[in-house]
């Protein structure tokens, strides 16, 4: 059974689930976090954010791999929500 694709339509789940995320899995820091600061230890050329949803992964690297990150979502509610570039 799968999970109907409903972000178009109510984004605040994407939202809730993120923030609940945070909360309860999390002690100290994101997950977002946690892989901003594993890719600044590689120092990638270029990172692919499957499933960007509104950015946080982007938001939480350095600046200076912000222009690096390509973020794809199926959603065009969620990409709406996200900065094009920086």
């Amino acid at each position: 059974m799968t999970t109907p694709f409903d972000h178009d339509r109510d984004p605040e789940r994407f939202r809730l689930a993120a923030r609940l995320t945070l909360r309860h899995l999390t002690a100290s820091r994101s997950l977002y976090q946690h892989l901003a600061d594993v890719l600044a230890g590689l120092r990638p050329r270029r990172i692919l954010d499957v499933g960007c949803g509104e950015g946080a992964l982007r938001a939480a690297l350095p600046a200076q791999l912000r222009g690096r990150i390509v973020g794809l979502d199926a959603s065009a509610t969620m990409l709406s929500g996200r900065p094009i570039a920086s």
